[in-house]
């Protein structure tokens, strides 16, 4: 059985890599929940924003009563959904006129830029007290929000140096951004450009691509400061590659053969002779640790 510590890791991951999510408010008079699909990207913490108009009725319903959950669904890759991953946050819903938040919701969801600043429209954040996360049968648990954030202590300065980043990276090291998806990912040729930078990890995105292609890289150690961003990337791709540890934790496309051997995740599904097989593919080891780290520092 998994620890806690991985359930709140795939918790977190569905989270980060959720384009939309289903949230529930409560509507006044009935009090009857009322749910409604919203369009979501995450602060650094891991805490969803999302943009909403404040003539739905959802958000009526958050003026009235700002208590909420989001449900954020990974069963698409299962055969049987009640066996795939899901969490469901719950807490308080707070507009928000942070400016990371909304940068960070853009970057996610660009079509979103022609009616971002309508003056009926707001960004949000829910404030998290808590989740369940249900991975299966038997996958089950109550996360608090220490166990499903990331802690952001000392590190202010990454978060404001965030946009210098990704644009000194995908400005004067679209190479690199490219291979740490094609060569450590096995993610398919294409104009892949970085597009988070956080504690935990980077987010690049295949632009476009529909529906939505996207990896994570995650840092082999936490990352406070503001340094720059490759070497952590190389030093954990290092690690990673010589350990034989897995290098890419979250893939949002089925993996391409070649530099890279998946190792997929809990999720199942059915081959047509009734055997099981992965489906969600997550975690990937190098068949040749040599060429990837020299691929990686030809070009970094």
């Amino acid at each position: 059985m998994p620890s806690r510590a991985e359930f709140a890791t795939d918790a977190r991951g569905l989270v980060r890599r959720a384009l939309k999510g289903s949230l529930a408010s409560i509507a006044p008079g009935s009090f009857y929940p009322y749910a409604s699909l919203i369009t979501t990207a995450t602060e650094a913490d891991g805490t969803p924003v999302f943009l909403i108009s404040n003539l739905a009725r959802h958000t009526q319903n958050l003026v009235h009563d700002s208590r909420a959950s989001i449900l954020f669904d990974g069963t698409d890759v299962a055969g049987d959904p009640l066996q795939g991953s899901r969490v469901t946050l719950f807490g308080r819903a707070k507009k928000t006129d942070d400016d990371a938040a909304k940068r960070r919701f853009l970057s996610r969801h660009p079509e979103a830029e022609f009616y971002a600043d309508f003056p009926d429209f707001a960004f949000w954040r829910l404030e998290v007290e808590g989740a369940h996360y249900i991975g299966g049968f038997g996958r089950i648990v109550d996360l608090s929000p220490l166990e499903l954030l990331v802690s952001t202590d000392g590190a202010a300065d990454l978060i404001a140096a965030e946009p210098g980043i990704i644009e000194h990276m995908n400005q004067d090291h679209a190479d690199a951004v490219r291979l740490y998806a094609t060569r450590l990912a096995g993610a398919p040729e294409g104009f892949w450009r970085m597009s988070g930078d956080n504690p935990r990890g980077l987010r690049s995105d295949l632009r476009g691509r529909r529906p939505p292609h996207f990896l994570r890289h995650a840092h082999h150690e936490t990352r406070r400061g503001a340094e720059g961003t490759r070497a952590p990337c190389q030093r954990g791709a290092r690690a990673r590659l010589e350990g034989g540890h897995p290098v890419i934790t979250d893939l949002g496309i089925p993996p391409a053969p070649g530099l890279l051997d998946c190792r997929s995740s809990r999720a199942m599904t059915r081959n047509v002779d009734g055997r099981d097989k992965h489906a969600h593919h997550r975690c990937f080891r190098p068949r040749s640790p040599a060429l990837a780290l020299k691929a990686l520092q030809d070009r970094c």
